[in-house]
């Protein structure tokens, strides 16, 4: 599974530096850039206290579950505080308990009963925390539809 990792950054002004880096990074075409990590390097000077930098899960997907067994959906590295809405999409055959655990096993946050075609939101996870992962447990097994955003 492939998660997409967005960054927003409002407000902010940047150096010529900073825009020329921030420019070649965004121009470079995805097959120039296949082998190697995509990233753009925003200086804390650059940042004032209104500026807003948020990162967030945009993934959608399905996934095999099983009743009373938790399987992982999704995982991210995270740096930035986040408290992604999970969406047990319509159409499922049944309800979903999501929780997300640290890289240790630790559960550090845990949903009720998702009914088909609502969603949860989880967190916050603070920033810096280390890899995370959401998984899910299903009251019926099959195949589901889940949203991470």
């Amino acid at each position: 599974m492939i998660g997409v990792l967005f960054i927003k950054i409002s407000k902010i002004i940047l150096s010529s530096t900073t825009a020329l880096a921030l420019a070649l990074a965004v121009g470079n075409t995805p097959q120039a850039n296949a082998a190697k990590t995509d990233h753009i390097n925003v200086n804390e000077s650059d940042l004032t206290e209104n500026d807003e930098i948020s990162a967030m899960i945009d993934w959608s997907g399905n996934v095999y579950l099983t009743r009373n067994v938790y399987s992982n959906v999704i995982g991210s590295n995270n740096i930035f505080t986040d408290s992604p809405t999970i969406t047990n999409r319509a159409g499922n055959p049944g309800t979903v308990v999501f929780r997300i655990v640290d890289g240790k096993g630790n559960i550090i946050a845990k949903s009720g009963y998702v009914d088909p075609g609502t969603s949860v939101k989880l967190g916050p996870i603070p920033a810096f925390s280390g890899t995370y992962t959401i998984q899910a447990s299903a009251e019926v097994t099959g195949t589901y539809n889940i949203a991470v955003d």
